[in-house]
């Protein structure tokens, strides 16, 4: 009868044993859990925070290059319209006098 009590105790010991380190087991699944959802929630915010960036890079290139393009269109231009008026003048450009010399 002694030795049933005993064996009763060691049991309940055994099981009060199992039970602790089963919730130590289940808390830092929890714990698991929980760090991968925040790892999850930072890498969404941080593809957010880089495509953001990307795109503010780009507006900037975009308003960079806005002012250039018409300056080099009108750079063109007026290279062009040199180009035609000096060939077209050249030809009746007046002979200087040599007596004004």
């Amino acid at each position: 009868m002694v030795e049933d009590d005993i064996l009763k105790l060691e049991i309940k010991s055994l099981w009060d044993l199992l039970y602790n380190k089963a919730d130590k087991v289940l808390l830092l699944e929890r714990r698991r859990l929980q760090l991968q959802m925040a790892m999850r929630e930072q890498e969404e915010e941080i593809t957010m925070h880089r495509e953001m960036l990307s795109k503010q890079v780009k507006n900037t290139d975009q308003e960079h290059q806005g002012p250039r393009l018409p300056k080099r269109k009108r750079r063109r231009r007026s290279e062009r319209w040199r180009t035609r008026s000096t060939s077209s003048t050249g030809a009746t450009q007046p002979i200087a006098n040599p007596s004004t010399k």
